[in-house]
């Protein structure tokens, strides 16, 4: 209504006399369409709006089906491949086997960061006696034997391997349960040959198996 044709254009066309009715008129006009624009544009807004968050569900939804179609198809195709008899069985024998390790183990403590001594070309088992006697504090008749455990990590030029966890075999249940404070671990604390102030911390703790390693760690 901006036009050459329109009531703008028309109040400075018109007789003066009609100059105050056009400029009414084209206040008005103007109103009514930008009500009608804003009324237009809100509708057309919670259409979209509205539309959006159909399409947003609608993916969402088949999303989730997908995923749990994908697992339904996992778990029959292991159930297939294994019965669930078999599953049960597989599942009662890795009990026994944890179960029997915790038995092979429990007489044990576990000592890591222990240096390794090594004696003519072979590692000395009488330095980790000496350690467990001398630094720990462990009696002659409380151990039955002492081992390290896992590989021997092989030597980089410029490191120092890191040593191997020394096992302790004790007489009993209760002297291992003792020695690593209920499971809680038995703090060790000597000074240390690198300076005056500094010491050398060692910690006594339960020879667990992998299973009850990997559950103290959730």
């Amino acid at each position: 209504y901006e036009c050459p044709f329109c009531v703008v254009a028309s109040v400075v066309l018109a007789p003066p006399e009609n100059h105050k009715v056009l400029q009414n008129m084209d206040e008005k006009l103007r109103h009514t369409v930008a009500c009608v624009v804003q009324n237009s544009l809100k509708t057309e807004l919670i259409s979209v709006i509205e539309q959006t968050k159909k399409d947003f569900v609608t993916e969402s939804s088949n999303n989730v089906k997908s995923y749990v179609e994908a697992v339904k198809t996992e778990v029959k195709t292991a159930i297939e491949s294994k019965p669930p008899e078999k599953l049960i069985q597989q599942a009662v024998r890795k009990i026994d086997v944890d179960q029997l390790e915790r038995v092979k183990r429990e007489c044990n403590v576990v000592i890591n960061n222990v240096p390794e001594k090594v004696v003519k070309g072979k590692l000395s088992n009488d330095s980790d006696l000496q350690f467990l006697h001398e630094t720990c504090g462990f009696n002659p008749d409380e151990i039955v034997s002492c081992f390290r455990a896992g590989k021997i990590t092989e030597k980089v030029e410029g490191q120092i391997p890191k040593p191997r966890p020394l096992v302790v075999k004790l007489r009993s249940k209760e002297d291992a349960m003792w020695w690593c404070d209920n499971g809680k671990g038995w703090k060790v604390e000597v000074d240390s040959s690198d300076g005056p102030n500094k010491k050398e911390v060692y910690w006594i703790n339960q020879d667990l198996n992998r299973a009850d390693r990997e559950l103290n760690f959730l």
